[in-house]
């Protein structure tokens, strides 16, 4: 059988012990991208210092700034 390889997001949920517990369980191979190499979590980070100072206390208007944004 060959070697399944998943690749994570380098966060603590993701190196919790009952995932790697249960990833070498199955037979897994658990590869966690350094920071520098996820890049949504770039655009969140950047999406969020862009607007996080922002209150829409209707989500609509929040649902059409975070598209424009990705727009």
């Amino acid at each position: 059988m060959s070697q399944v390889d998943i690749i994570l997001a380098n966060t603590p949920y993701n190196r919790a012990s009952i995932v790697v517990e249960t990833a070498k369980e199955l037979g897994l191979s658990l590869i966690y991208l350094p920071s520098s190499l996820n890049l949504i979590d770039r655009v969140w980070i950047f999406l969020k210092k862009s607007y996080a100072s922002q209150f829409y206390p209707i989500f609509q208007d929040f649902f059409e700034t975070v598209i424009t944004f990705f727009k």
